[in-house]
């Protein structure tokens, strides 16, 4: 638009439309063909939409979109990766582009559910966590976080049960709170928290937990009847 309204000035500004027509065909002819080198130049980058954003993303480097795109081509290349080294180098380039869109906008909730996949997907569950919590503080129902729950309440409801099968109540203790962070929503795990809580003969904080399952399921056959026991308790 400036070029054109230049153009245009410059047009009116000369002494003759006999030697303003070919002057400004001249400007043009320059225009189009720096455009048609860039534009040759550029379709390199559009081989794809991942190499287009690995590509922007030196540009635009303080860009939350363009960070989070870049991250989600580097997913899409672990998964095309030949071996699990290649894969994990991948995904680790992947989370530092997700964690730069962070830094830049930390309520930018697709960059930490992309980035919490790629801890998953390296086995850093704790990691994963951490990004889950986020999600549930500004963006709770994000259509992604049903399915990171479940993945993160299937590690830690097994890791909880094995500790306190082992008789390792500390643990068990700790991997069920983890348990309801990653799935705050359902009474079992507030019941199970709170049985582990018992055995640690933390009073206050098993009623506490055994109320938030009651909260959401009034009527919770094992936390009603666990509630009594736990009132009871010296």
């Amino acid at each position: 638009m400036v070029v054109g309204y230049g153009l245009h000035m410059l047009y009116h500004k000369l002494p003759s439309a006999a030697i303003a027509k070919p002057v400004l065909v001249s400007l043009l002819a320059v225009i189009v063909a720096l455009s048609f080198i860039k534009t040759i130049d550029r379709n390199k980058d559009w081989k794809n939409s991942n190499t287009l954003f690995l590509h922007d993303v030196a540009l635009v480097p303080n860009s939350v979109m363009v960070n989070t795109n870049a991250g989600g081509a580097w997913i899409d290349a672990s998964e095309q990766a030949k071996d699990t080294m290649a894969a994990k180098a991948c995904l680790q380039h992947s989370i530092q582009h997700f964690t730069k869109a962070l830094q830049i906008n930390y309520r930018y909730t697709n960059a930490s559910v992309n980035r919490a996949i790629c801890y998953l997907k390296l086995h850093e569950m704790d990691s994963a966590l951490a990004d889950v919590d986020t999600i549930n503080k500004y963006y709770p129902l994000h259509p992604f976080l049903p399915r990171l729950s479940a993945t993160l309440a299937g590690h830690y409801i097994n890791e909880g049960l094995a500790y306190a099968q082992a008789g390792n109540n500390p643990m068990a203790l700790v991997s069920f709170e983890k348990l309801t962070r990653a799935a705050p929503t359902n009474p079992d795990y507030w019941y199970n928290l709170a049985m582990a809580y018992a055995k640690m003969q933390q009073k206050a904080n098993a009623q506490r937990t055994c109320a938030k399952a009651l909260q959401i399921a009034p009527n919770h056959a094992p936390a009603l009847q666990l509630m009594p026991q736990l009132n009871a308790l010296p």
